[in-house]
């Protein structure tokens, strides 16, 4: 439906922690061959960009892990986790996954990106306990996004 409206003011924001979200339940729904290689590379997500790239012109990034599939599981959430949780393990699928979404999606033309790192405590009270701490966590975690998508050592 949303490539059905053909109108250059309709644009989408591309949200990661919601894509990332909804990795397993795909899967589930469609039947990936390949299902835990599919999750764990950020198969939705990759599928979001091929689809949409033409209209995604901003977008909102974190780091959760929803994507990991544990039988275990039943709910996943969208828990806004700083950029330094993600495993080392991890790191180049998710930067290959973060450039491509910059330079293959109207991103790259607009340049809008929001690090969605809220505060863990808001008025004394724990809103997110996996946000960030304080502001030099903040600071911390925007140099290691830096890093991260221009691949520093």
């Amino acid at each position: 439906m949303f490539l059905e409206i053909d109108d250059d003011f309709f644009q989408m924001t591309f949200d990661w922690g919601h894509a990332n979200t909804y990795t397993i339940p795909f899967a589930k729904k469609t039947s990936k061959k390949n299902f835990r290689e599919y999750c764990e590379n950020y198969g939705y997500v990759h599928e979001v960009i091929d689809e949409l790239k033409d209209k995604i012109v901003y977008a909102h990034l974190h780091y959760n892990d929803a994507n990991k599939y544990s039988g275990f599981v039943k709910k996943r959430i969208d828990a806004h986790r700083p950029f330094t949780d993600i495993p080392f393990r991890e790191m180049e699928k998710i930067r290959k996954t973060y450039l491509r979404l910059f330079n293959e999606t109207k991103i790259e033309d607009f340049k809008l990106v929001n690090l969605e790192l809220p505060p863990k405590k808001v008025f004394f009270i724990t809103i997110y306990p996996e946000a960030v701490s304080d502001n030099v966590q903040y600071l911390e975690n925007l140099e290691f996004f830096k890093k991260i998508v221009q691949n520093e050592e």
